[in-house]
């Protein structure tokens, strides 16, 4: 079996991060994409080595990566007190990105990224832990539900002029009385 490691990144691990941002993103929602001025536009920008840089030195978001060997090949991104307006509590941590290189995917490193996740999210105690997983992406979705999340709604985005639909998932991981909720 493959071994997969988790390390939470700092500012150095910026280019990896912008680099499997990048590619992943290209590859699983591209064909979504009716100008493609819009999609590169959009990935300069998203997934600007600068801008990743400053988004890691941030208090509220979390950066881990999935190393195979000595190769980075996935990465997550929570964001704690990040609220949506569905969840009626303001205890929040928001999993913004979750993406892993297409040609490593099925190697578990998606899996060991949320294992971690999970782990973080239970140390920082939120109520819940939400993400948004673009609707026609089977596979992230039914990764969520069999990881315990639930969805939960639909929401709309706008990349340039084109209107994306994701479903709304969350996972409740305190109870109204505190009490942790094991997932």
């Amino acid at each position: 079996m493959t071994k997969i490691t988790i390390t939470e990144a700092v500012r150095t691990h910026a280019r990896y991060i912008a680099a499997i941002g990048r590619t992943t993103f290209l590859k699983s929602f591209g064909h979504l994409f009716k100008r493609r001025d819009e999609l590169f536009g959009y990935l300069d920008y998203i997934y600007n080595e600068d801008k990743i840089a400053r988004s890691l030195q941030k208090e509220d978001n979390i950066y881990l990566i999935a190393w195979k060997d000595d190769m980075a090949i996935g990465f997550a991104k929570l964001k704690r007190h990040s609220l949506n307006d569905y969840f009626e509590t303001v205890s929040q941590v928001e999993l913004q990105k979750l993406y892993v290189l297409p040609s490593y995917q099925s190697m578990g490193a998606g899996q060991a990224l949320l294992n971690r996740v999970k782990c973080i999210t239970r140390g920082l105690s939120p109520d819940y832990v939400w993400l948004n997983a673009q609707i026609g992406n089977g596979n992230a979705i039914k990764f969520y539900e069999e990881n315990g999340f639930k969805k939960m709604d639909t929401s709309f985005f706008l990349i340039g002029t084109q209107l994306f639909e994701s479903c709304l998932m969350g996972m409740q991981v305190t109870t109204k009385k505190s009490n942790p909720v094991h997932f």
